[in-house]
């Protein structure tokens, strides 16, 4: 695997002849090809506080409307401030729900040669290289940074844990000793890059650019049938409501997602152990507390259940919960998407009333949607409330750490940058402009700082 790292203007990545990989480097003279197998390069930006620039060249060919009109082939230069990588690839909708939006998101590929015979993998700061990348159109979140601050809490709340491994996905490593693991850039959730999409030079959209759901970035060994790494999403079907009733052996494909292995490729003792998750998320509260350890990591849901209240994540309670195990027993819930949080609706419709001060969960009633939460809260109050402690006593859950995860994506775009996108979509009816801002997030987090204080017992 060759890599490939640039701080000059300009890179031009190329295929010659006989699938022999090239890359021609400023200031460098190459040598004559040779006869190679084709190689996966990777290509590393390095200056990850620079805005992401993404020019997108569709030789005039209609853009896609739906997943289902597939990939479109183009050419790419992408850029982080003086870095550039020029490279052949496809931009596809990404999303289902999402892709009747009028600004899609686009999932990116790239390539070094135009028949997309040898991949190049992006590798953004500390990330894992991926060949895919995601730049999400944050359609229904003007601010466009929802997203963003979500992950960036998250982030907060991953580091200030005290013991080792402080990733979830480093217990995929949990048989080596601490001084034989080396990072890998697999963080278990999605880091978001500020970017600016433009199709033939023209302003196409403000963007977060993310990894999608790579099996690398959440450390799955891929020769090891002891690791999966799956979603669960409970709203839709019989019952339609949400319900972790649906999370069985018999919920693989219509409410289980296996991203690794493929639903089609589980085997009979991967299928077993997901059933058995099923059984116990479902137990009755004595059995769930009894075998929570064997199950469960207790600080990562402990931190899942405050994360998404203090968010107030309405959509993971059974839904965009990314789920991974390392040895078909032990099994860590992780974030996904984000951006109907801090008071927001899915639908367009603008703001929930009254949610800053409105618990997530109802911690008095065990619904079919809040099982585990509700089991884990009840198991556990004294190390929930101390954790919940901990975090406001670090500043992680406070108004100036919110502040702070904002305006390291929105001081990425200048004012002509926020005219172009409000000319650019105006018409086609973005929704909730004018109703959300950061003063609004941070307000709504004020608020909601007060309500939960309260609730979890917290005396700074």
């Amino acid at each position: 695997m060759q890599k490939v790292t640039s701080k000059h203007l300009k890179v031009l990545i190329s295929v010659l002849l006989f699938g022999a990989v090239l890359f021609t480097l400023s200031g460098c003279n190459p040598k004559e090809p040779e006869v190679v197998e084709p190689q996966t390069a990777i290509f590393e930006f390095t200056q990850v506080d620079e805005l992401a620039e993404i020019r997108v060249f569709t030789d005039g060919q209609e853009l896609p409307e739906s997943k289902d009109d597939g990939e479109l082939k183009v050419s790419f230069e992408m850029s982080m401030g003086d870095e550039l990588l020029e490279a052949y690839g496809t931009i596809r909708v990404q999303g289902t729900s999402t892709a009747s939006w009028a600004k899609k998101n686009w999932t990116l590929k790239f390539y070094a040669d135009p028949e997309h015979k040898d991949p190049i993998k992006v590798k953004i700061g500390d990330s894992i290289p991926s060949d895919k990348w995601v730049a999400k159109a944050e359609w229904i979140d003007p601010t466009m940074s929802r997203n963003g601050i979500s992950f960036r809490l998250w982030e907060a709340m991953v580091n200030s844990r005290q013991t080792e491994p402080k990733l979830e996905v480093d217990n995929a490593f949990a048989h080596l000793d601490p001084e034989e693991i080396e990072p890998t850039g697999a963080v278990g959730f999605p880091k978001t890059f500020p970017a600016i999409v433009y199709m033939d030079d023209q302003h196409y959209g403000l963007a977060l650019l993310l990894l999608g759901h790579d099996p690398d970035n959440f450390n799955i060994d891929k020769n090891n049938p002891n690791h999966i790494y799956m979603e669960f999403d409970a709203q839709h079907g019989e019952p339609p409501e949400k319900s972790w009733i649906k999370f069985s052996a018999q919920g693989i494909g219509p409410w289980i997602d296996s991203y690794y292995p493929k639903n089609d490729d589980l085997s009979p003792e991967q299928i077993e152990a997901i059933d058995q998750l099923g059984k116990f998320l479902n137990s009755e509260m004595e059995d769930f507390a009894a075998n929570f350890d064997d199950f469960l990591d207790r600080r990562n849901i402990i931190d899942m259940l405050l994360f998404m209240e203090m968010i107030y994540d309405w959509d993971a309670v059974a839904q965009d919960l990314e789920i991974v195990t390392y040895d078909l027993k032990k099994w860590y819930f992780l974030p996904w998407d984000k951006d109907t949080t801090f008071g927001l609706w899915w639908d367009g419709s603008g703001l929930l009333e009254g949610s800053s001060t409105r618990r997530l969960y109802s911690y008095v009633y065990e619904s079919v949607e809040e099982k585990p939460w509700f089991k884990t809260y009840h198991t556990f109050t004294d190390q929930v409330e101390a954790r919940y402690a901990e975090l406001r006593d670090a500043k992680v859950f406070s108004a100036e750490a919110i502040s702070d995860f904002a305006l390291d994506i929105l001081e990425k775009y200048d004012n002509e940058m926020w005219e172009a996108e409000y000319e650019r979509w105006e018409e086609a009816g973005r929704p909730s402009v004018g109703e959300t801002d950061l003063n609004q997030i941070l307000s709504w987090f004020g608020e909601r700082l007060i309500m939960l204080d309260e609730h979890f017992n917290y005396n700074p």
